[in-house]
């Protein structure tokens, strides 16, 4: 029966050593979230993706969540009034772009893939064209927003826009820092800030 005995002290050492690496991983893993800034995750990802993980405590994504409602509420975002489907009172600043002529203001024309579009009239390259700032659904359902000339009585998505920047998301407004040079475009690719009418703010 000795042998039996040693085997069990034996394998006693390595359950315990597998549990330590277990804890060790995960306070690996919580640490590195610590790092993470939870602000730029959709809060569809924080509360049907992070929260379940156990990896970010509560305080943290309830702290998200706020920065996250304070930021869409700057942005023009009512959360006091019943959504409309007219258009919103403000416009689009683009700003700090490698093509000159893509900066400025962007006003509320129309709408697109059920959002609103937005134009500027401005010169390119000795004519004037309409910029038109604007979100595009793909066949497979994905969206991305576009700054592009679109010619005349043309819908915008086609392949005929002369297309400068662009910024996958599915969100109804264009606004970030995660937009990119396209044909037409030259770095450094712009932002976009929304600015209300004065009766708005």
């Amino acid at each position: 029966g000795g042998t039996t005995l040693r085997g069990a002290v034996a394998a006693a050492p390595q359950k315990r050593k597998h549990d330590e690496m277990a804890d060790d991983r995960l306070s690996v893993a919580q640490a590195l979230s610590s790092k993470i800034d939870l602000t730029k995750i959709p809060p569809s990802a924080l509360k049907n993706i992070v929260s379940p993980s156990g990896l970010i405590g509560k305080e943290d994504l309830a702290s998200a969540f706020e920065a996250q409602a304070l930021r869409a509420e700057n942005h023009g975002f009512s959360f006091s009034r019943v959504r409309s489907t007219s258009e919103p009172k403000g416009k689009v600043v683009v700003k700090g772009a490698g093509v000159q002529e893509v900066n400025g203001e962007y006003v509320p024309r129309g709408r697109i893939d059920g959002v609103t579009k937005y134009v500027k009239i401005s010169f390119w390259k000795g004519r004037e064209e309409a910029f038109s700032l604007f979100r595009f659904a793909s066949i497979d359902g994905s969206r991305t927003w576009y700054i592009s000339i679109v010619p005349r009585n043309f819908e915008p998505g086609s392949d005929d826009d002369r297309d400068f920047y662009f910024f996958q998301c599915q969100y109804d407004f264009p606004f970030g820092r995660d937009w990119k040079a396209k044909e037409e475009g030259v770095d450094p690719a712009p932002i976009c800030v929304w600015e209300p009418d004065n009766e708005w703010s």
